[in-house]
């Protein structure tokens, strides 16, 4: 039986996470005998070759200019610790993007949520961050100058994050994650970090109070949920971080493309914003609930 589906536009967005160095917040250097000073060494050569890994994998494939590098700038200060990884990541033709985890100690929070409160994370997590990215994009790249792309760690929101995402000039996001719930047990109870079950693959426009902003959602399950999703195309974005260049991700993201491949299926590979630009080209533009309230 054939597939509906005739083409598939496709893209990679990558979470640079865990992007230490030897360094301590204030720039210092860690003592050799400090207890952290091996994990940390450690942590700086996964980061650096798994960086280096990924370049080379979206080469192979023809699609680095489809990246979208997620700067997580508020936690590591990448643009200072690791400068000419970010130019890497704009000489190769990628898009940058703000990636910042507000369920971390940083912004008063736990692991599982995030504060309602915007006082305790706007400046440091979105406004400096953004702020940093863009002096770094007017330096070194001839094309972008903006951050106009977000996506928030472990996927976790609520309702004024989205608020503050307007308010602060982006234009995409894509926190969600389509037909996907994440629950954990904790403390022998339930906590459901967020509920994208309402979610497919199709992007949307959401509203927020300060207006809307377009939703990318990323695609969750493997090559043969594509191929039966019903649609004659889709957009699929998938997820990788550094440390997972040396794992399974790299040699599934090549399964899914093979298989759609074999099944004749087109495949056009593409970064957050000319997603936006084919999808609204395409499609009347459709809004959407996201689910805010982790139930």
């Amino acid at each position: 039986m054939p597939f509906t589906l005739k083409k598939v536009y496709m893209g990679f967005a990558v979470d640079m996470d865990r992007a230490y160095d030897t360094n301590a917040r204030d720039g210092r250097p860690i003592r050799l005998d400090h207890p952290q000073y091996k994990d940390r060494l450690e942590h700086k050569r996964i980061f650096t070759e798994g960086m280096e890994k990924l370049f080379k994998y979206f080469k192979s494939i023809n699609a680095e200019k489809s990246v979208t590098w997620f700067v997580n700038e508020a936690s590591f200060n990448t643009t200072t610790k690791f400068p000419e990884i970010i130019k890497k990541c704009i000489d190769t033709g990628g898009e940058i993007g703000l990636h910042t985890h507000f369920n971390s100690a940083m912004f008063k929070s736990s692991t599982y949520t995030m504060p309602e409160n915007p006082a305790i994370w706007e400046k440091e997590g979105i406004i400096k961050p953004k702020k940093r990215l863009e002096k770094f994009l007017n330096i070194f790249s001839n094309n972008q100058k903006k951050i106009k792309v977000f996506k928030a760690g472990n996927h976790i929101r609520n309702k004024e994050m989205f608020n503050k995402l307007v308010e602060n000039d982006f234009e995409i996001d894509t926190t969600c994650v389509c037909n996907h719930k994440e629950v954990r047990n904790i403390d022998g109870k339930k906590l459901v970090l967020f509920n994208d079950e309402n979610i497919s693959m199709e992007p949307f426009e959401f509203i927020t109070d300060n207006g809307s902003i377009f939703e990318i959602p990323e695609c969750s399950g493997g090559r043969k949920k594509l191929a039966l999703s019903g649609k004659k195309e889709i957009y699929c974005r998938l997820q990788v971080h550094p440390w997972e260049a040396f794992q399974n991700h790299l040699n599934e993201f090549s399964r899914i493309i093979y298989y759609l491949k074999k099944h004749e299926i087109e495949i056009e590979f593409m970064n957050c914003e000319d997603m936006k630009k084919t999808y609204l080209k395409n499609n009347i533009s459709k809004y959407h609930k996201i689910n805010v309230d982790n139930k």
